[in-house]
């Protein structure tokens, strides 16, 4: 599928009158409890007008719960939902304005494109005259003209799910929620939709809370992604800070490969720590570690430089490490290394730079000082 003709619509084009701008959304300490377990742990919140958020994390991590309440399926053991400054509680799910996209499509088999796309309109009572032009502009803003007449099993799946956004966006909502709703569909697919949805969102102003266990998916697309992991939210933040500050071994275990060390901090300059780890040492960044603190220290592979064993730079991590596979991956080598205590290790090398290292040889990890985040822990 294409992406050359995702362009900025023009002043006057459907996905401009569609726009209805976007929804605030306010969570203040949102539990929810089946009997004796809880889903969702006191989450708040606090999501602007027209921002693309996703709630990332593990199965099990409440994040579906959590859009099932902002939708008003069910309802909160505690705390408030508020949208545009008023409170849920209460509320039916059709009277908060909201549009809804689920991964299974939900399309009505019987109903052609234009029935499926027109459903919610009618439902309000849209004059039929009315209902027309804003089906052309749903099914115009998602590319889909001409589509009217087919029915769902003559679509492939993007374009069925094209149909089901089109049919969350006719009634011109001001927030929209969106549960896995690319985790049907293959991988080249998904990729372009993400694109597809991220600039749909943008034009339209709306406000979007969109549900994944997908990390590529949530970088891609989000303005902002709310962690989370056992019901409660880990870290809330643009995907930049998640992916290069995270702050806490969740948060970065979780987004993107890390190699995470552990040990004692010990102050070494304004704002920098360093860590004492089996095979070498390590330096970082350590806002808000105090020496003697004990710490994880977190580095990308991408960060990590590989020199001959025994390198050293006074005041430059260096940890010793065993080379123990190389994986050619594209734009990119990775390479697995052993550390001193037996950790595993990596490295990624671009394709284009020099390289003869092979399993069984020793080498020294480095990287900047800068891209090491060391993040205060209980315990070491």
């Amino acid at each position: 599928m294409s992406t050359q003709s995702l362009t900025r619509p023009a002043e006057d084009s459907p996905a401009t009158s569609l726009a209805a701008g976007g929804s605030s959304v306010e969570l203040f300490d949102v539990v929810k409890r089946y009997g004796e377990a809880t889903a969702v742990d006191g989450i708040s919140l606090t999501i602007e007008p027209g921002w693309f958020v996703t709630l990332l994390g593990a199965s099990g991590s409440g994040k579906t719960t959590l859009l099932r309440m902002i939708a008003g399926f069910i309802d909160p053991t505690e705390g408030q939902i508020r949208i545009d400054g008023v409170s849920m509680h209460g509320v039916a799910v059709h009277r908060r304005g909201i549009g809804m996209v689920f991964q299974n499509y939900a399309l009505f088999p019987h109903l052609n494109v234009y029935r499926n796309v027109e459903y919610p309109l009618a439902r309000a009572k849209v004059p039929a005259k009315e209902r027309r032009s804003r089906i052309d502009e749903a099914l115009g803003s998602v590319r889909l003209t001409g589509f009217e007449k087919r029915m769902p099993s003559q679509l492939s799946g993007g374009q069925q799910q094209r149909v089901a956004l089109a049919r969350a966006i006719v009634a011109r909502p001001r927030l929209l929620l969106m549960d896995e709703p690319l985790g049907a569909l293959d991988r080249n697919l998904r990729e372009s939709l993400q694109i597809e949805i991220r600039q749909l969102s943008q034009r339209l102003g709306v406000t979007v809370i969109n549900v994944t266990h997908d990390q590529e998916e949530a970088l891609t697309m989000s303005d902002k992604i709310a962690l989370l992991s056992d019901g409660k939210l880990v870290q809330f933040g643009t995907p930049e800070e998640l992916y290069l500050r995270p702050s806490n071994e969740i948060a970065a275990d979780f987004i993107g490969e890390s190699n995470i060390f552990r040990g004692q901090a010990r102050a070494v300059g304004t704002g920098e720590v360093a860590v004492e780890v089996p095979g070498g040492r390590v330096v970082g960044l350590g806002a808000g570690v105090d020496d003697g603190d004990a710490c994880l220290a977190v580095v990308r592979p991408g960060d990590v430089q590989l020199a001959g064993a025994g390198s050293q730079l006074d005041g430059v991590s260096s940890v010793t490490a065993t080379v123990t596979d190389v994986i050619f991956a594209g734009e990119s080598r990775r390479v697995l290394l052993r550390g001193a205590d037996g950790q595993q290790l990596i490295a990624r090398v671009p394709v284009g730079a020099p390289f003869d290292l092979s399993p069984g040889e020793e080498v020294a990890m480095t990287w900047p000082t800068a891209a090491c985040r060391c993040v205060r822990t209980s315990a070491a």
